[in-house]
């Protein structure tokens, strides 16, 4: 019996343009993000999650399956017991253009990413109100729009990232059915002003 810690399975980073394309498809994010939020699950649980068929929802599993984003655990001639979870990691595009063929890809992924961030965005501002007062008032929502160089953006981004590290850090390990714990969405962006260069 070795001592060395087991290896943690994490999502291949940078991804394939295989894995971008894959990713690309609302359904697919939106199912791998609840896994990572709430939890495995089967197919049958996370089609009702995600708002699509079962049927539908299993082709979209064994997609993930295949560039290493979830993992199913269960008997595989039992398919609608497998318990489905997210494997940790998610996307980490460490150079968005390194080719054309690559940025397209990422691109596309970007703006999935992008629209299911809003509708997280949108869905709390219907549902806060009926959260208790001290969940409301330490939710944070800011925006900055300043002129920066180059260097100046590159510095605020790394500590971004800084910061959702440790935000990770924090939270790691923690049970998602332990009730002192809710699931809390964190964004950061900088980039700039999408006008012409």
């Amino acid at each position: 019996m070795s001592d060395e810690p087991a290896a943690v399975n994490r999502t291949p980073n940078p991804p394939s343009i295989e894995a971008l394309k894959k990713l690309s498809v609302s359904v697919r994010w939106r199912a791998y993000e609840s896994l990572r939020t709430l939890g495995p699950c089967t197919s049958r649980e996370l089609a009702k999650r995600v708002g699509v068929k079962e049927a539908s929802m299993s082709v979209h599993l064994r997609e993930m399956k295949a560039i290493g984003y979830v993992t199913a655990e269960g008997d595989p001639a039992k398919p609608r017991s497998l318990q489905w979870a997210a494997v940790l990691g998610g996307v980490d595009l460490d150079e968005f253009d390194r080719t054309e063929s690559y940025a397209q890809a990422a691109s596309g992924w970007m703006k999935v990413l992008l629209a299911a961030e809003a509708e997280l965005a949108v869905d709390w501002v219907d549902v806060a109100p009926r959260w208790p007062k001290e969940w409301r008032s330490a939710a944070e929502n800011s925006d900055a729009i300043v002129r920066l160089t180059v260097d100046e953006l590159r510095e605020i981004a790394e500590e971004m990232r800084a910061l959702m590290r440790k935000v990770e850090e924090m939270a790691e390990g923690r049970a998602v059915d332990d009730p002192r714990y809710r699931p809390v969405v964190a964004i950061t962006h900088a980039f700039p002003y999408p006008d012409e260069y």
